[in-house]
């Protein structure tokens, strides 16, 4: 794993993402840090044969982990696990599901 990344992960993961002034730089950060999320999910699976139960469980790739990763709202990023599927998303600006505008779900279809 390469240096940028490792440092990426740790990032994500800690809730330490570059604080965001306004609605569009917190979407764009919130769409960056589901991408990584998604990718440390599927090294997560490759690595222990399963999908880890929460977030949380991604610390098992890092010690260091210790707290749901975060979104730029300081909202637990959601993490639904259907079958071998899983979806992670953000709950947007209120922190509840569906709405609009600021308020809109944000999310990334995992491939």
């Amino acid at each position: 794993m390469s240096v940028l990344r490792i440092v990426l992960f740790i990032l994500v993961l800690t809730g330490c993402s570059k604080p965001a002034d306004n609605h569009e730089q917190r979407v764009a950060v919130a769409r960056a840090d589901i991408s990584w999320l998604n990718q440390f999910v599927e090294e997560f699976q490759r690595k222990k044969g399963r999908l880890p139960a929460t977030l949380l469980e991604l610390g098992d790739l890092k010690s260091r982990i210790k707290k749901t990763p975060l979104d730029p709202w300081s909202h637990p990023y959601e993490y639904e696990v259907q079958g071998s599927e899983f979806h992670i998303y953000s709950l947007g600006a209120d922190g509840n599901p569906g709405g609009e505008g600021e308020n809109a779900d944000i999310q990334i279809m995992a491939k």
